[in-house]
């Protein structure tokens, strides 16, 4: 089995990993802050579990807090963390990649990533009390068929824009109160004061 390293791999800001086939970026099979793979049953149906997996990216769910994957018991509801981000190791063989994650005790976890651009699907399964799989078919885990496209916040400039809009706002409002409850006025001689008020501070401005 091939052994590959990642790269760029820092806090899980980057989780790029390099094969024979392409970089597989693990950052296009997580979300942030939610498990990208959520509610994956066990294939032994009488095993009331279900599992969460998230690539690159920690996420917290019910009780279980910065992880990288979780099992829910369906019976108690409760949720625990089997693995977390931090280093995981990786192999490449034959198109299926394996990362190996512990949940920072004895606990491990296997994530078998198989391509596959049609039938995208998950499933998981406990191998015994201490070692769990967790089996996804998705296009992205095809090496270098997927790119991250990171979120964007908002920039200064729309920053800026929604400020001043809400700025107008609270000046029409005020406007309309003024006019209303100090200068008493009512139905088009509002309109006409109101006109008089918001044009006089830019015909000040003007001649300054």
């Amino acid at each position: 089995m091939e052994r590959t390293s990642n790269l760029h791999f820092s806090s899980c800001t980057e989780c790029i990993y390099q094969t024979k086939d392409g970089a597989l970026d693990m950052r296009t099979l997580g979300n942030i802050k939610k498990p990208k793979f959520a509610d994956i049953p066990d294939q032994d149906k009488t095993k009331l579990l279900t599992y969460s997996y998230n690539g690159c990216f920690s996420y917290n769910e019910g009780s279980c807090k910065k992880a990288a994957a979780c099992k829910k018991d369906l019976v108690s509801k409760t949720s625990s963390v089997i693995a977390i981000q931090k280093d995981p190791k990786f192999d490449y063989s034959q198109g299926i990649s394996t990362l190996e994650y512990t949940n920072g005790n004895d606990i491990q976890v296997q994530v078998f990533l198989v391509c596959e651009e049609k039938d995208e699907q998950a499933k998981g399964g406990m191998i015994d009390a201490k070692s769990y799989g967790i089996y996804i078919l998705n296009k992205c885990a095809c090496p270098g068929k997927c790119k991250y496209v990171a979120p964007r916040g908002l920039s200064g400039g729309a920053v800026i824009v929604i400020i001043f809009l809400c700025l107008l706002v609270v000046y029409l409002i005020g406007g309309i109160l003024y006019m209303r409850y100090m200068r008493g006025a009512r139905g088009v001689e509002m309109l006409l004061r109101l006109v008089v008020y918001y044009m006089v501070p830019f015909l000040h401005i003007k001649y300054i």
